[in-house]
């Protein structure tokens, strides 16, 4: 007698990257599958998408989950039917923004080089960017501005973006120095919504004229 899939026992683990492994029931009157398709949840969307579609392995890797939480389904295929097992992957984190030129000052401008996300086109409009600051390298840190990605930044070419914060005319810092950090922040439509990435290196910069 012939029987569709059961659904697969499904693993997976990772930090930057998740391993998906499954393997195939062997219940009585589960069927032997041929292939198998890979799908996870897309946090922006809110629908499955398809990974990778009719693979004989018995595992998979992707290289780029997004931040948080990923579930990732694996079904079993043959050509009696099929049948889905699911897994949660551990959380992702953000990696720190990195410096292209570092932070630099006038009297009352912050100004910062950073690098561009290495990340698809359409994942990049639910990231922020967010700077702190703080009057002395131990103090508290408060948030001082906050810019959609790339938004309002400006181009230095080879995927490099140069951030501005203006405090104001009103405000002389010529010949401080202050301290500021960064990191970037995930928020996407689907939970969970909001992912706090780690902050670079605390960075002194002293305001010149």
């Amino acid at each position: 007698t012939n029987y569709e899939p059961c659904p697969p026992s499904v693993t997976c683990s990772g930090s930057s990257s998740v391993t998906i492994k499954w393997t195939a029931s062997t219940s009585y009157g589960c069927g032997t599958p041929t292939s198998y398709d890979v799908k996870r949840m897309n946090r922006i969307t809110g629908q499955a998408e398809t990974l990778k579609s009719g693979t004989t392995s018995t595992s998979y890797t992707d290289s780029q989950p997004f931040p948080g939480i990923n579930t990732y389904g694996v079904t079993a295929i043959n050509s009696y039917g099929s049948g889905s097992g699911t897994a949660i992957s551990s959380a992702i984190g953000i990696a720190a923004p990195t410096f292209y030129d570092g932070i630099s000052a006038d009297s009352h401008v912050v100004y910062i080089d950073i690098k561009g996300l290495n990340v698809p086109e359409d994942w990049k409009p639910y990231y922020t960017l967010e700077l702190y600051w703080s009057t002395s390298y131990s103090g508290y840190y408060t948030l001082q501005g906050s810019w959609k990605y790339n938004e309002y930044a400006v181009n230095l070419g080879n995927n490099n973006y140069c951030y501005t914060y203006d405090f104001g005319n009103s405000v002389d810092f010529s010949g401080k120095t202050y301290y500021y950090k960064l990191r970037w922040v995930f928020e996407a439509p689907y939970s969970p919504t909001r992912v706090e990435g780690s902050y670079t290196s605390v960075k002194s910069v002293t305001h010149h004229k």
